[in-house]
């Protein structure tokens, strides 16, 4: 992973010396990813910054989509879930509108992965439900299966919490 990361950030510096956006972006999105994948989520929000201000400057509406979902994923692990939330909501109209469905089938996923954390049960389900379809019809089933488990514990947490609730009501 270590090299990975050092040759995007030296592909990041090769195409911004040759003036090239459209390689700095992708080489900018290669090291966003690389560091939330490491953990350096910090470094990941501050270089996907780099690339949405880029993609805004020359025009390219999905890499600005591909900035805030790698923003959103870092946040999500960061534990800023309204940030994640945030980001990945912008990215989604996105993603519909450049037809990428796969990103937006992630996008809909991290968000429930966001409302789960935020303890927001019905809207982390409603998010899983959707990814899961979108999953489905790509094919993708590991992605399926993903989204399924993520659901089924959005369920069981949001059945332990009513029956708390009901528990507590019936003893005060």
């Amino acid at each position: 992973m270590e090299i990975k990361r050092s040759l995007s950030e030296a592909a990041v510096a090769v195409a911004a010396d040759l003036g090239s956006a459209p390689y700095e972006l992708a080489a900018l999105h290669s090291l966003a990813y690389t560091r939330t994948l490491t953990g350096r989520y910090d470094r990941a929000v501050t270089v996907s910054l780099r690339r949405m201000e880029l993609s805004r400057e020359i025009g390219d509406a999905r890499g600005e989509g591909l900035a805030d979902g790698v923003l959103g994923e870092a946040y999500h692990r960061m534990g800023k879930y309204e940030l994640a939330t945030e980001c990945l909501l912008q990215a989604m109209p996105l993603f519909q509108k450049h037809h990428a469905p796969d990103y937006h089938a992630l996008c809909l996923q991290k968000l429930g992965h966001a409302y789960e954390g935020m303890g927001r049960y019905p809207e982390a389900i409603g998010y899983l439900e959707q990814s899961m379809l979108m999953f489905r019809q790509l094919l993708l089933p590991r992605k399926v299966e993903q989204a399924r488990q993520a659901l089924d514990r959005c369920q069981t947490a949001k059945a332990r919490y009513r029956t708390r609730v009901r528990l507590t009501l019936v003893c005060c």
